[in-house]
């Protein structure tokens, strides 16, 4: 082998190495952005719930109001 080649083998295995990274470094940002999705779905259902059980003011809890004086 040639010096040239040696060179060459290095080059490619640095760059191989690089993209390697790269695909790593993606793969995280992806599985990071994948946690943040399911963590504001999950906040999104607990609003949802303490909204339905009047815990988040305006509707339900309006809802009871008019129940009530219906109810008089």
């Amino acid at each position: 082998m040639s010096f040239i080649n040696l060179e060459e083998e290095e080059e490619e295995e640095e760059e191989e190495e690089e993209e390697e990274e790269e695909e790593e470094e993606e793969e995280e940002e992806e599985e990071e952005e994948k946690e943040e999705e399911e963590e504001e779905e999950e906040e999104e259902e607990e609003e949802a719930i303490d909204y339905r059980e009047g815990e988040g003011g305006g509707h339900a809890n309006r809802t009871q109001e008019v129940k009530q004086a219906f109810s008089l």
